[in-house]
């Protein structure tokens, strides 16, 4: 990172003098500086809220959706209501007259009195 802003601040504005070691160690200690200034440090202080502000909703979307998730897995768990009555009637085919007659005469049907 310094050897970068170092080229920068030795190959700018130089004429056909070139610094001393000073100047640039002078120079070095100014960009340093500049980096801890109370605006610089603002603002990575305001990124860092940003930041846990994002996280903190997150983990809420994160809760929102697990608890979902949940109630559906409960949901899904549950036994199906009888109502599909139709359907059993589908898998068998209907009785004949045959099979209606000699079932009821293994299993007559009594009447409360």
């Amino acid at each position: 990172m310094y050897s970068h802003t170092l080229s920068i601040l030795i190959w700018a504005g130089v004429d056909d003098d070139s610094l001393t070691v000073s100047e640039v160690a002078s120079r070095m200690r100014q960009y340093d500086d500049s980096l801890s200034r109370p605006l610089t440090v603002a603002a990575v202080e305001k990124l860092t809220e940003k930041t846990e502000k994002m996280i903190e909703k997150n983990e809420q979307l994160f809760d929102k959706l697990f608890d979902k998730l949940s109630r559906m897995e409960d949901r899904s768990y549950s036994s199906p209501p009888w109502a599909n009555v139709a359907a059993v009637r589908r898998r068998r085919p209907p009785m004949t007259n045959s099979e209606e007659t000699e079932h009821t005469r293994k299993y007559p049907v009594v009447l409360p009195l």
